[in-house]
């Protein structure tokens, strides 16, 4: 095998694979652990880099953030193009799940100025978040249009729903409707039927005089 030969090229990227391809089957063990660990410290410009990234999402679901941080840390370390992005966002999120505000928000930020065509995006919807908990409504609606208009597959959808009730909170309804009507359409769940609510609820406010606005919306 691959692994056996002490391959600088290929045993790194054996390594991962059989890592990753554990993980997916089994989930975080301790096998799938010790061979990314392997591959993390292989010396390999480019794997070394993934495998540390790809090591510190397995801590995260095993608890052991500590472990986590130091792994994404050493695949921003590696100044990789994909996976130092990768690992900037993921490594805010851990910060912000931490209560670590400053930290996220750093890290984030990193992530989205790396302008990763993926990565930015899964940025700007964590750093929305932080502004959104925080009633920073302006710079939160800003981020989740910036999302929604990318159409990240993962994220957009929701960035959709909290983006109309941040835009309802600046007073801007014909936007929120529009928003969430996308997100609507897109029949992606659940955030369609979270949108779906929220037009109920809007087209009830304005049919009871309070919303203001455009009664066609919904």
């Amino acid at each position: 095998m691959a692994i056996d030969a002490d391959d600088p090229e290929w045993s790194p990227l054996a390594l991962t694979e059989l890592g990753v391809r554990i993980y997916g089957r089994d989930g975080a063990t301790d096998e799938a652990v010790a061979l990314l660990r392997r591959a993390g410290t292989s010396g390999h410009p480019d794997i070394q880099a993934k495998a540390a990234w790809i090591l510190g999402r397995l801590l995260e679901e095993r608890e052991d953030n500590n472990g986590a941080i130091q792994t994404y840390q050493a695949a921003i370390a590696a100044e990789h193009p994909d996976h130092t992005p990768a690992a900037h966002s993921a490594l805010g999120q851990l910060y912000g799940i931490l209560n670590r505000v400053g930290l996220a928000t750093r890290h984030l930020e990193t992530a989205y100025r790396s302008r990763h065509p993926e990565y930015r995006l899964e940025a700007a919807f964590h750093l929305g978040l932080l502004h959104y908990w925080f009633s920073r409504f302006r710079p939160a609606a800003a981020l989740f249009r910036e999302v929604v208009v990318g159409r990240d597959a993962e994220v957009w959808p929701v960035a959709g729903v909290l983006l109309g009730r941040m835009l309802l909170e600046l007073d801007d309804v014909a936007e929120a409707a529009e928003r969430w009507r996308q997100v609507v359409e897109s029949g992606i769940m659940p955030a369609a039927r979270d949108a779906a609510a929220e037009l109920r609820t809007l087209r009830q406010a304005q049919g009871n005089g309070s919303g203001g606005g455009d009664s066609t919306y919904g």
